[in-house]
């Protein structure tokens, strides 16, 4: 059983942690570089192309640019707590006083990460001498990778290993 999963509220989706490999709490999941992973659920390249799909168990990358994301784990409460009345809506059987972690297993699409490994200098989607930017929508605040991270680390908007990335700061 999962104790952390990423959710898509908009898209109804859900990634569980502990199927992903990253494990079962957020501790496993930050130490097994989770968020360098998930990251590519978000990130749209500068041509607007996107990579193909890994396999069909994966999401493409960038298959949540945009949307409304929450991460939720065993102790946060209810459904009804933690997640919108327009997305409990879509789920008329379910009970919102159900605790969240369990009712996104139960009623949510299961999708994997995009399982996207940048190409360092040769990536034509995800390009080097680009200056990546985090943002996040709804708090109106914004993180770049040239800020977060030392040249020398960085290596588009991922980061070479070791050093942190866009994905950690998420």
């Amino acid at each position: 059983m999962a104790g952390i999963a990423l959710i898509n509220l908009d898209k109804g989706e859900v990634v569980d942690a502990s199927e992903t490999g990253h494990g079962f709490k957020m501790s496993e999941a930050i130490a097994n570089y989770m968020p360098m992973d998930a990251f590519w659920l978000f990130t749209v390249p500068v041509d607007g192309k996107m990579p193909p799909t890994p396999s069909a168990a994966r999401v493409p990358v960038g298959h949540w640019a945009g949307d409304r994301v929450v991460i939720v784990d065993e102790y946060c409460g209810s459904a009804a707590d933690n997640f919108p009345s327009d997305m409990l809506e879509k789920y008329p059987d379910a009970d919102p006083e159900e605790d969240a972690l369990e009712f996104a297993l139960a009623h949510l699409t299961h999708v994997g990460l995009p399982g996207y490994k940048h190409a360092n200098a040769g990536d034509a989607q995800f390009p080097i001498d680009r200056a990546w930017v985090v943002r996040n929508l709804t708090n109106n605040w914004y993180a770049r990778a040239d800020a977060l991270v030392r040249a020398k680390y960085r290596c588009g908007p991922d980061s070479t290993e070791g050093a942190p990335g866009l994905g950690d700061f998420i």
